[in-house]
């Protein structure tokens, strides 16, 4: 085996150690020794790989959503992706990557989120991705036809993403048409529902 097989294949060890322990038992109670044990590499050829216990925890929650969100990149690019879709698949993802952790690990990696610069990047710039995606297929349709720009598309959809993130319950169909009725069309509404003031 070519040096940089080996060197990659050593990494992907490493990496798949980590992840199954940190996954399973969680960041905190997963030691560098507990991964060089479990990938079978002795902890000095992992510290060449992996420095910091920081940086393979880093490498483990990139990785981890990236796995889960390509999925969600794939359909945006789909013909059928509408704004709905992307909006529950975001939050169905949300749900599920916290009920497959458990609430202490997911609470861990959200930690990880908050503070790697690398993993929040990624996250925010694969969310923005997907919302530009939805504007062109908006614009290309017609659904979205007005003079703001795109980016003050972006920022405010992007918003209306936070804000559905950290909501408790799912929205109703009633709410998800009623916001992209909201999106499409203003605080002024569709033009066939304005209401002449003098009656």
């Amino acid at each position: 085996m070519k040096r940089e097989e080996l060197k990659q294949l050593n990494r992907q060890k490493i990496l798949a150690a980590a992840t199954e322990l940190m996954t399973h038992q969680g960041i905190r109670a997963t030691s560098m020794k507990d991964v060089s044990s479990k990938a079978d590499i002795s902890i000095v050829t992992m510290y060449k790989y992996f420095p910091t216990k920081e940086e393979l925890t880093e490498q483990v929650v990139l990785d981890f959503y990236h796995k889960r969100f390509e999925p969600i990149v794939m359909m945006a690019e789909g013909p059928e992706t509408n704004f709905a879709k992307i909006i529950n698949a975001f939050k169905q993802e949300q749900e599920e990557c916290e009920e497959l952790l458990g609430e202490n690990i997911f609470v861990e990696f959200q930690r990880v989120i908050k503070h790697s610069r690398i993993v929040y990047d990624y996250l925010y710039n694969t969310q923005m991705s997907l919302i530009s995606t939805l504007i062109k297929k908006g614009r290309a349709s017609g659904e979205i036809n007005t003079p703001a720009s795109d980016n003050i598309m972006l920022m405010v959809i992007s918003w209306a993403f936070t804000y559905l993130a950290e909501m408790e319950e799912d929205l109703s169909k009633e709410e998800i048409e009623g916001l992209q009725l909201f999106l499409q069309y203003g605080a002024l509404g569709r033009p066939k529902d304005w209401k002449n003031p003098l009656g």
